[in-house]
């Protein structure tokens, strides 16, 4: 029995020992396979921090970009109704108290029709008059900015 026993320890040993080394090789796999993920996840975070590093300066330059839009648009708008000529003050003036048709106007001023109606695009490119179409006329009020210029003038 006691070579038997022997035998069998022996036997048990090796198939012990064959097993350890499938389990290692399993566990070096692994190992290789995680290796490789990680690797692969270095340069996705490398990428990323590189397009997040562009996005920045991008998104930097745009804020810029829009500040430099929002300071000449207040400059354009300040500049479209700052020096209205006399001939466009006069209009403005007219319409203080009413609403009224371009021919009442081209009547009070006593000037060219194609003056005036140039007069009244510019006035209401610049926001400070408005012209709205009804019943086959066009009637000419203040806008709320036209309002405020004159006030702001004190002419209001």
């Amino acid at each position: 029995m006691f070579l038997l026993n022997d035998i069998e320890k022996i036997i048990n040993e090796h198939g012990s020992s064959s097993i350890l080394k499938e389990r290692l090789g399993l566990i070096q796999d692994k190992a290789a396979e995680f290796e490789r993920k990680f690797k692969l996840l270095e340069a996705e975070s490398f990428i990323l921090r590189k397009d997040l590093a562009e996005q920045k300066v991008d998104n930097a330059r745009l804020v810029a970009e829009n500040l430099d839009l929002k300071v000449r648009l207040d400059n354009y708008e300040q500049a479209t109704h700052d020096d209205p000529t006399e001939e466009q003050m006069e209009i403005l003036k007219l319409l203080i108290n009413s609403t009224l048709r371009v021919e009442q106007i081209t009547v009070q001023i006593n000037r060219v029709v194609a003056a005036i109606r140039l007069d009244l695009e510019e006035l209401t490119d610049a926001g400070l008059i408005e012209i709205e179409p009804a019943l086959g006329f066009e009637f000419v009020s203040l806008t709320r900015n036209g309002r405020k210029y004159l006030k702001g003038l004190g002419i209001i």
